[in-house]
């Protein structure tokens, strides 16, 4: 999508999430950004191959590393997460 056309989907999204439960799947830095972290669950294979999902943690030392840092939240969560688990 176009950077516009995200943004403009994630309002609707939020505008209209107290009518319908909402559940997106990105790859997209893109959309990440438009989202809290609080709201980001993050699917993570365990050591033995199997898939769950997770909130994001560490949301103080992850905004302290991004004010630091040249990455936004969807790319530090789409390159590098892993920093961030616990």
């Amino acid at each position: 999508l176009h950077p516009e056309a995200v943004d403009k989907l994630l309002c609707f999204l939020q505008d209209n999430s107290d009518r319908w439960p909402v559940l997106i799947t990105t790859h997209s830095p893109y959309l990440l950004n438009g989202v809290k972290p609080t709201d980001v669950n993050v699917a993570v294979v365990d050591e033995t191959g199997a898939t769950h999902f997770e909130k994001v943690k560490n949301t103080r030392q992850l905004r302290e590393y991004l004010s630091k840092s040249l990455m936004s939240f969807g790319d530090l969560l789409v390159n590098n997460y892993e920093r961030f688990r616990e």
